[in-house]
């Protein structure tokens, strides 16, 4: 019978294995020495002059259903009717629901401009930038939104949820436990700690793999 040589798995495929089980997290780390909130705060705001206006004419909106499309239509004409804060927030939430978000996002400015000490403004702005991949910007204007309530759950678990996805458990551990603190029975709060645990492991274990396999 003969015999079957196993030859030893090379230090780079443990790295690379374990890099794809813990979701290639390396990805998602910011360069060093960056601050989301602060970095990306001023590029939010400034962003705005660079959207459509939300009173212009309305772009094409023939992928839309006929539903949606009605909807965004007559809260177009009530904007045209009555030029206040309410009136753009709610035509730039029902084009953050049709996947408008330009548009979205320059409606929201406008409500928030008119009430800036209202909550929801930003929040919303966070939870548009969050749904198109943007989290940097998302977690600026939800730390925005934590300034105005800071002892709201649902914008702390928000904020420590983005800063997971960018691959910084440092950063989000406290928003969740600060979110516990509000409410210490929040299970929003409770899988967040879990979940950044658990990116902590990840990201210990792939770089001592990394060290191991560069020989450090």
């Amino acid at each position: 019978m003969r015999s079957i040589e196993l030859r030893p798995i090379s230090s780079s495929v443990v790295v690379s294995v374990t890099l794809i089980a813990c979701g290639g997290l390396q990805e998602g780390t910011p360069t060093a020495g960056t601050d989301p909130i602060v970095g990306e705060e001023g590029t939010a705001v400034a962003r705005g002059e660079l959207l459509p206006p939300c009173r212009g004419s309305l772009p094409d909106l023939s992928r839309l259903g006929v539903s949606a499309r009605q909807q965004v239509q007559q809260r177009h004409t009530a904007l045209m009717a009555e030029d206040g804060a309410e009136t753009y927030g709610a035509l730039g939430m029902i084009l953050m629901a049709a996947k408008v978000p330009d548009l979205a996002e320059s409606c929201l400015r406008e409500a928030w401009s008119r009430e800036p000490a209202q909550f929801q403004w930003p929040y919303y702005l966070g939870h548009l930038h969050r749904d198109d991949g943007a989290m940097e910007q998302a977690a600026a204007f939800f730390a925005l939104a934590r300034d105005i309530q800071p002892d709201d759950v649902a914008v702390l678990v928000w904020l420590g949820d983005v800063y997971l996805a960018m691959g910084r458990p440092s950063r989000a551990r406290p928003f969740f436990e600060d979110a516990l603190t509000v409410e210490a029975d929040s299970l929003s709060a409770r899988f967040g700690l879990g979940r950044t645990a658990l990116l902590e492991a990840c990201l210990l274990y792939t770089s001592d793999a990394a060290d191991e396999g560069l020989g450090v």
